[in-house]
């Protein structure tokens, strides 16, 4: 997968969940922590691919796979913090506030599984 081929499709994905984040008012209820989880998991998704095409070129066959686990089990661990954390210092009412973050992580882990899957095959 090219860098422009990258880049062009995490836009279009970047640019329709924060289009869902600014006009679906079970999303934008919540905007700030919608927002945060948007660009945690960009960040992550950018950060994961520069390693992971580095990884390709490494002697090392093992590499690919340990920046997989590593930042499937950075991203799971990111993710806990930061929904535990929202939850005792907002103090949400209910769980509503849950609904955007899921969908922003599914949406980057389906885009990380296709663009890795890419990667693998190079």
């Amino acid at each position: 997968m090219s860098y422009a081929s990258f880049g062009s499709q995490l836009a279009v994905l970047a640019g329709s969940l924060a289009a869902c984040i600014l006009f679906i008012p079970l999303f934008s209820t919540y905007a700030p922590f919608a927002w945060g989880s948007w660009l945690i998991f960009l960040n992550m998704t950018v950060l994961l691919f520069f390693f992971a095409k580095r990884s390709v070129l490494s002697p090392n066959k093992h590499y690919f796979s340990m920046i997989f686990l590593s930042g499937t089990i950075a991203k799971m661990l990111l993710s806990l913090s930061y929904v535990l954390w929202y939850k005792t210092a907002k103090m949400p009412e209910g769980i509503n506030f849950i609904w955007s973050f899921l969908a922003c992580f599914l949406a980057f882990t389906v885009f990380e599984v296709v663009f890795l899957t890419k990667i693998a095959k190079e």
